[in-house]
């Protein structure tokens, strides 16, 4: 972190969240199994919310389920969602690496045993799997499992930059490391949807896949 923040983040983000909330509405979101969590979160990261259920409705209309994606070669994966996705071959290949680790730890793609274990011994299997972005694996322990946690990619970071809620310079990891000081856990799952709208918003018409 900043050693000498100059930036006022407990009155800038309060201020944010209230103009935000005046011009998005939420929308509920749909039921999600930790699993499926891992996989839109990895087509959100440095994209958008549109884009990343685009990517999903595609694959899933050529493919069976989650264990289908995880043993389906790279290739054919990044033909189906479209090359000119923005990092599509790295998110693609460790989107795979994570979904191979937790079926070589689990036997199976379902995170059941893992959801009912506590909040720190879910952490550290996130923590754990190889290849995760620090967004997906906060995607997933807010949404999936509860944990007090605020997904943050470099999208986010510039946005924040811009309207004076943070100090320019702060990695991932700072950046949430902030916010969560200073947004309780009750409300951590409407704050992350706030600023994603944000996100999806700034981002609107850009970086979507080729029309097939």
């Amino acid at each position: 972190m900043n050693a000498a923040a100059t930036v006022d983040t407990a009155k800038k983000l309060p201020a944010l969240l209230k103009k935000l909330k005046g011009q998005f509405k939420l929308e509920p979101q749909p039921p999600r199994d930790a699993t499926m969590q891992i996989v839109i979160a990895f087509f959100q990261w440095e994209s958008t919310t549109p884009a990343a259920e685009e990517a999903l409705d595609r694959i899933f209309t050529e493919m069976v389920d989650v264990n289908e994606l995880r043993v389906t070669p790279d290739a054919e994966t990044i033909r189906i969602v479209g090359d000119d996705y923005p990092l599509i071959a790295e998110r693609v290949r460790r989107m795979r690496e994570v979904l191979n680790m937790v079926f070589a730890r689990e036997h199976t793609l379902n995170l059941g045993s893992v959801a009912s274990q506590g909040k720190k011994e879910q952490k550290i299997y996130l923590e754990t799997l190889p290849a995760i972005p620090a967004y997906v694996m906060s995607s997933v322990a807010l949404l999936a499992f509860g944990i007090h946690a605020m997904p943050v990619d470099c999208q986010l970071i510039e946005l924040l930059e811009q309207e004076g809620v943070i100090d320019a310079g702060l990695s991932v990891a700072d950046c949430e490391s902030l916010l969560l000081r200073n947004v309780k856990a009750s409300d951590a799952s409407e704050t992350h949807l706030l600023l994603q709208a944000w996100v999806d918003d700034a981002n609107k018409g850009k970086r979507k896949p080729k029309k097939k």
